[in-house]
């Protein structure tokens, strides 16, 4: 099981509309070692009601480098049936870059050995990361009334 780390959260602004953006950090441990990574922009305006995330499983040591891990696109929603998690293609979120390790194409993420890892990884999220589904629920709870 995952135990996330919630940092600080940071304010901007959406480079497409100026609409706040909400940006979420969060390291995830499992047996006290640093597994994971998972960034979140919550954007309110006219932006559908989504979570977009990257997250990042491997090694994140001090001394480890990306060739260590994998990344994958993930969009977050809800409904009136709960939180709903998709894998998605790389250029349909807003992280990018080698940091993460190799973000795979949805086709490959979906085949990947460590994607039970990453549904573990959203379970824990919806369960426990209290800003990220107050955002969800909250934006879901707009479009139904």
């Amino acid at each position: 099981m995952f135990n996330p780390h919630f940092e600080v959260p940071e304010y901007g602004m959406c480079s497409c509309c100026g609409a706040t953006q909400l940006v979420l950090t969060r390291f995830a441990y499992r047996d006290d070692h640093p597994s994971a990574i998972y960034k979140a922009a919550l954007t309110t305006g006219p932006h559908p009601p989504v979570a977009d995330m990257v997250i990042s499983i491997g090694d994140w040591s001090e001394n480890s480098s990306p060739a260590r891990r994998v990344a994958f696109a993930i969009h977050m929603s809800a409904d009136t049936h709960g939180i709903n998690v998709g894998i998605v293609e790389p250029n349909h979120i807003s992280w990018s870059g080698s940091y993460w390790g190799s973000v795979l194409p949805r086709k490959q993420a979906l085949q990947h050995e460590w994607l039970p890892l990453v549904f573990q990884l959203t379970d824990q999220i919806a369960q426990r990361d209290e800003l990220l589904v107050a955002f969800l629920e909250r934006r879901s709870a707009d479009l139904t009334s």
